[in-house]
C-alpha cells in the first residue's frame, strides 16, 4: 500500500464547484484508501474478540492481558476500545 500523501488545497472554491480530473482521481482514491482503513479495523476488533472469547491465546500466554501486551504492545483496554 503506497504511502504517498499528495495534499491538494483549493482555497478558491466554493461548494458545489466540479473537481478538476485531477482533484477527482485524487478523492476517489483517498476515499479507498479510508474505506480499506475502516474495514480493517473491524475486521481487526473481530479477531481480537475472537481470539479473547475462545482463549485462543492459551498455549502461549497465560492471560489476556499478557497476549496483547507481549503481542502487540497494548493493554487489555485498549485492546477492547478497537
Amino acid at each position: 500500500m503506497s504511502t504517498e500523501m499528495t495534499q491538494v488545497v483549493n482555497v478558491n472554491v466554493a461548494p458545489g464547484d466540479p473537481l478538476t480530473p485531477a482533484e477527482a482521481k485524487q478523492y476517489e482514491r483517498l476515499k479507498a484508501q479510508f474505506s480499506k482503513w475502516y474495514e480493517d479495523r473491524f475486521a481487526a476488533g473481530a479477531a481480537i474478540k475472537e481470539i479473547r472469547d475462545g482463549n485462543l491465546y492459551r498455549e502461549e500466554y497465560p492471560t489476556f492481558e499478557d497476549f496483547c501486551e507481549q503481542e502487540y504492545g497494548i493493554t487489555r483496554r485498549r485492546a477492547y476500545q478497537g
